[in-house]
C-alpha cells in the first residue's frame, strides 16, 4: 500500500491507506502543506464577486451584452482556473500528469454519459415534485433569456465556447480538484462532497429549483471524482451538461431570429406575461391584444417567462394559428393569433 511521505499531507482523505498513485497522473494524492486556507480564501473571493459584482450588472448599471460576459464570465472563470493552479503548486502538489490514453478516455466518457442520465432523471423528479408542491413551474434563468432573446450569434458562440470547454476545465479544477480535496483533508469524504456541491451551486447566480439542479450536478461530479480518482471524468460530465444547456439556448435564439414574432413587449410575473406594449401591425395587434393584457396560457400551457412564451407561441403557430388565453381586467378571453411571415433580424 502507498503511504504518504514524511512531512506531506494527504488531501484526498478517500480511504487514504488504499490510495495508489495513478499511472496517468491526473489525480495526484499529496501536497506538502494543507490546501484549506487557500481554498477558503478562494471561495470567499468568488462569492464576493458573485454577490456584489454580478448584482451590480443586473441592476442595470451596465448596458451591454459583452461587458456582463466579460465581467461575469471571463474574469471569474480565469480566476478559478489560475488560482487553484497557483495554490496547488505552492502547496507542493501536482496538477496534471500524462495523457490517460484513448481507451481510458473512452471509458471515462462512457461513465460520464451514464452519470449524466442519472443526474437528468433526478432533476426531472425534483422538478415534478417542486411543481406538485408549489403549483409553479420554474422559469428560465434571466441571463439565458437575455442571451436567447436579445443576444447576438457572436455572443452565443463566445458563451458556448466558455460554457462547453473553458468553464468545465476551470470549474472542475477549482471545485473538485482544489476545494473538494481541501475539505476532504479536514472532513469526512461525504461531507466534503456535499459542501463543495453547495458552494458550487450558490456561486452560480440562479435561483429556486435551478440551484437544486446545480447542487445535484455538483454532488454527481464530486462523487464521480472520488470514485474514479481522476478529474477527467467530472470534466467530461460537466462539458456534456453545459453542451445540452447551450444547445437549447442556441435553438431558442434561432427560433427568435427566424420565425414570426408575436409582437408584444412586457414583463413575466407569477400570474402570467404582462403586456406593456403591442407592436403596430404585428400578429398580436391584428388579433386584438392590448397593453395591460396578461397572457396566461398558450394552447393551455401556462406562460412562465418571455422565453417560454416565445417558444410556445412558435410551436403552437406551426399549424397556422396559436390559441392564447388572456386576462383583461376581470375578464378572461381566448384569442386566436395567426403568425405573420417571419423576418430575419
Amino acid at each position: 500500500m502507498h503511504e504518504p511521505e514524511q512531512g506531506r499531507v494527504d488531501v484526498d482523505n478517500i480511504n487514504p491507506t488504499a490510495v495508489e498513485p495513478t499511472p496517468d497522473g491526473w489525480t495526484a494524492t499529496q501536497t506538502r502543506s494543507p490546501l484549506m486556507p487557500d481554498a477558503l480564501l478562494g471561495v470567499a473571493l468568488l462569492l464576493a464577486w458573485r454577490f456584489i459584482g454580478i448584482r451590480f450588472m443586473r441592476d442595470g448599471a451596465v448596458q451591454s451584452e459583452w461587458i456582463p460576459l466579460l465581467l461575469g464570465g471571463v474574469l471569474p472563470t480565469l480566476f478559478i482556473l489560475l488560482y487553484p493552479l497557483w495554490a496547488i503548486r505552492r502547496a507542493g502538489g501536482r496538477v496534471f500528469g500524462g495523457w490517460p490514453g484513448w481507451t481510458g478516455l473512452l471509458l471515462e466518457t462512457a461513465i460520464a454519459f451514464g452519470v449524466l442520465i442519472v443526474v437528468q432523471t433526478i432533476n426531472v423528479l425534483l422538478a415534478a415534485t417542486y411543481i406538485g408542491v408549489t403549483g409553479e413551474k420554474p422559469g428560465v434563468p434571466e441571463q439565458f433569456q437575455d442571451l436567447a432573446l436579445g443576444g447576438s450569434f457572436a455572443a452565443l458562440l463566445f458563451m458556448a465556447l466558455m460554457a462547453c470547454l473553458w468553464a468545465p476545465i476551470a470549474e472542475e479544477l477549482f471545485f473538485r480538484r482544489f476545494v473538494m480535496r481541501a475539505f476532504a483533508g479536514r472532513l469526512h469524504l461525504a461531507a466534503a462532497i456535499g459542501l463543495q456541491a453547495f458552494v458550487f451551486a450558490i456561486v452560480h447566480d440562479y435561483g429556486g429549483l435551478h440551484l437544486g439542479a446545480i447542487f445535484v450536478l455538483g454532488l454527481a461530479m464530486g462523487g464521480v471524482y472520488a470514485w474514479r480518482r481522476t478529474i477527467l471524468t467530472s470534466m467530461i460530465l460537466h462539458m456534456l451538461q453545459n453542451t445540452i444547456a447551450m444547445s437549447i439556448v442556441g435553438a431558442v435564439m434561432f427560433i427568435n431570429r427566424f420565425t414570426p414574432p408575436l409582437g408584444v413587449m412586457g414583463d413575466a410575473q407569477p400570474d402570467g406575461f404582462h403586456v406593456v406594449s403591442v407592436q403596430p401591425e404585428s400578429s398580436a395587434a391584428v388579433a386584438g391584444l392590448q397593453a395591460g393584457d396578461i397572457i396566461k396560457d398558450v394552447e393551455d400551457a401556462p406562460v412562465e417567462d418571455a422565453l417560454t412564451l416565445r417558444v410556445m407561441y412558435w410551436a403552437a403557430g406551426l399549424d397556422g394559428k396559436a390559441e392564447l388565453t388572456i386576462k383583461r381586467g376581470d375578464e378572461t378571453i381566448d384569442i386566436s393569433v395567426r403568425p405573420q411571415a417571419a423576418t430575419a433580424k
